[in-house]
Formats: structure tokens, sequence, C-alpha cells
């Protein structure tokens, strides 16, 4: 068996912040602002909660973690008559915030994944999601019949299906079981022992350090040129980082190899690229890959891979339509969709480094092991 495994070498460089979330966050009340030098401290909430013990103020504490006109880490601290070096000793890291527009509405703090010794990474799975897409993606874009297959599906979708988060998902698993459910014909084709994409195998990355992490601001930008920061932070790896990972791609079930996969890297490239030229973002660049939350709708999905732009952005616009709640559809106006020109009508990004740019761009490179 051996003799079909090729071993490569995975290294996604970050152009901009790189938000891979784990579901965690930390509440505004509980971590450190310092205003002045523009920065957060994350708690070790164990040494939080020890220290509050031992001064006999843990009851004290938590109501102040329960009372909701109560906002300021600090500033409860020093009513408490706890200094501030004492209090700073019982955090676990510093995040540089420079770059957030900090107001009495910036919000909670999203925390990035982190190993189990409490050290940033991208799992595997996350990589190998985004290229999922991707090598998909290339398989419709040249196989006008599955290609025909695919838009089929997805109109026909759009015509039987109620309103609801459920529709998409569906469609999608129909189209990949036909380009990815190829390994034994004897099974039933939903059978997931067929996914050729079993083949790849991708580890988690090794490990970054904590100084590798920043905090960035949510900013929406529409096609008008209009942008619009949210109090949404999110802690993010910082641009120009080297993240390494090996991929074990088994022959016997998939054919990829490195200069396909970086040839539909390209592909689904160029065509994301033709959607960013509607909000003026002009991009030749090459190799790039988006991973993780905060990228947008366009790069995660195959729509404007299978259909023309125009059409795809009006499918897109119907999809929003049924798949988002009323409130939030007539928040985020997609109804507009169509007369601005590009749907969805806004993409999300941040500032870093004192400069705008989107979340998730990877440059990928690759070389066998």
């Amino acid at each position: 068996m051996g003799q079909y495994l090729k071993s490569y070498r995975v290294i996604l460089t970050t152009k901009s912040p790189v938000y891979v979330g784990s579901g965690e966050k930390i509440k505004k009340k509980q971590y450190v602002l310092n205003r002045s030098e523009k920065k957060i401290y994350l708690p070790d909430m164990k040494k939080v909660y020890s220290a509050m013990q031992r001064k006999k103020k843990g009851q004290a504490y938590e109501r102040y973690l329960l009372n909701r006109n109560e906002k300021d880490f600090a500033r409860w601290m020093q009513k408490q008559r706890v200094s501030e070096k004492e209090y700073l000793s019982w955090m676990r890291y510093r995040l540089d915030c420079s770059d957030v527009v900090l107001t009495d509405e910036t919000n909670d703090l999203l925390l990035c994944v982190k190993d189990p010794y409490g050290m940033p990474y991208i799992p595997g799975s996350s990589l190998k999601g985004a290229l999922r897409t991707i090598l998909l993606a290339d398989e419709l874009l040249y196989d006008p019949d599955k290609k025909r297959n695919a838009q089929r599906i997805i109109k026909k979708g759009l015509k039987e299906s109620r309103p609801g988060k459920r529709y998409l998902g569906r469609e999608m698993k129909e189209i990949e079981q036909q380009v990815f459910h190829l390994l034994d014909y004897e099974t039933d084709q939903r059978n997931s022992v067929q996914d050729i994409m079993r083949g790849i195998i991708i580890s988690d990355s090794k490990p970054l350090s904590l100084s590798d992490l920043t905090v960035c601001q949510q900013i929406d930008s529409n096609v008008k040129g209009t942008k619009k920061r949210l109090p949404i932070m999110r802690e993010c790896i910082r641009p120009g980082r080297k993240i390494e990972f090996t991929m074990t791609i088994d022959e016997s079930m998939n054919q990829a190899t490195d200069e396909t996969i970086l040839t539909a890297v390209n592909n689904f490239l160029g065509i994301y690229q033709k959607f960013l030229l509607k909000f003026k973002m002009q991009d030749n660049a090459e190799n790039m890959i988006y991973i993780g939350g905060a990228v947008g709708f366009v790069s995660k999905t195959i729509l404007y891979d299978i259909f023309e732009q125009d059409e795809a952005g009006e499918y897109v616009s119907e999809i929003f339509g049924k798949t988002l709640a009323k409130s939030i559809a007539r928040q985020h106006k997609h109804y507009l969709d169509s007369r601005l020109g590009a749907s969805p009508h806004a993409i999300r990004g941040t500032e870093c480094e004192g400069r705008e740019c989107e979340f998730g761009k990877c440059e990928i490179q690759m070389e066998e092991l």
C-alpha cells in the first residue's frame, strides 16, 4: 500500500489576518483593555478565580460578572483596591489592538483555535475543506455535463425548497456525491466510503506562538465604496507568518498532485478575483487560497464557478432570501443586490498593520517530500 502514498510539505504564508475560530469568546468585562498602550490582556481564569477566593472577593467577582452595568475589569479592580501590577500578573498573554477603533460599543473578543498547550494553529480540516471546495469547482469547470447537472440541482432546489437554513446543504451534498463518490460502483453512491477525498489526508499545522496573534476589527465594504466598522473583534494570526502542514495523497484513491491542486487553486482564484472587481479591488496574485472565518460567501462556495457572474449573483441573492431569517435579511438588504450589481453587495475586511485587507488570504506552496 505504501507505494501509492505521496507526501507533500504544504506551507501557507499569511498575506492578511487569518481567523479560525474556536467558538470561544472572552467577554468585554473579563479582559483588560489598556487604551494608552493599545493592548488587550487575556486572563488566565483559574488565576483570576483563585486570587479572588484568596482575597475573599469570590462572591463580589461573581456579582460583577452578572451585573450588566459593570463593563470594565480594570475599573472594577480599582474599586476593589487591587493594583494594576497585581491583576496583570493574572493575565495569560496580551494582544496588540492598535488597528482597532476602541469605543464603548467595542464588543467581546472571538478567540482563535489553540492546541492543548494553548498555542494557535490551523486544523488540517480547515485547509482540506477549502481545497475540497476548490477541487469540486475545478472538476465542474472542465466537465460540461457535470457542470450542467450541478446547475440543474441548484435551480431545482431553489424552486422546490422552503425558506430555511437547510437549503444548499442538501444540494451541495448531491453535487459532491456525483463528483467525488467514485471509489466503488457496487456501493451506494451516497455512502461516504465512496469519496475520493478520503485519499487526501492533511495534518494539523505546526503550532505558532502567541506573539503571532493580533486583534482585528471587522470592516464591511459595499460596492459603492462605503465602509462600516463593526464592534466585532477577532483574534487572528498576523500577516507574514508561515504555517506548515503535511499532506499525504493515497494515489489508489485520488490522483491529485501538487501541480493539479495549484492549477485548481488558481482557476478558483481567477473567478473570485472577477467578483472582487465589483468592489474595485484589483489583485492579480497567484497561488492564493482563502481559509478560516470571515472570508465571505463567494470564496467558500462554487456558485460563481458554475454560473456566469450576473446569473450567479441572481441565484446568490435568492439563496440569501431563502436561508436568512427575515430580520437579518432586512438588515443586510440583500433584496438590493441585483440593483447594486453584486451579491453579496458587501464584503468583510479589516485593517491590520495600518492597511486595509481581506480576512484569510494565504499564499500556498507545496513540495514533495
